[in-house]
């Protein structure tokens, strides 16, 4: 997984092996250890009333674009997502993201 719609994106690399949950349906759990950092620019005039938006663009680093959907998925917290290969059961599990 990659964020490339800042041109400041950076990935701090992990360096210890992550483990992939299968369940017998074929689903795919993995959660990788990894922290992306980003910038983007905010309005602060009207904090703290006003509320910011940063958009940041995931996609695969190996993998066609069309081959994934990133999306939440039910009884999921805020800020978990799932990256799923189209057409097929498997999925990735990406946990809640801090903002800092």
């Amino acid at each position: 997984m990659y964020e490339y719609s800042s041109s400041a994106d950076e990935r701090l690399e992990e360096l210890r092996e992550s483990d992939v949950r299968v369940n017998y349906k074929g689903t795919v759990e993995w959660h990788p250890m990894a922290i992306y950092k980003s910038t983007c620019s905010v309005q602060i005039k009207y904090f703290p009333f006003d509320k910011q938006a940063c958009k940041l663009k995931f996609g695969p680093w190996t993998h066609d674009g069309p081959e994934y959907s990133l999306f939440q998925q039910a009884g999921l917290e805020r800020g978990e997502f799932r990256f799923r290969l189209r057409g097929n059961a498997s999925s990735i599990l990406m946990r809640q993201w801090v903002y800092r």
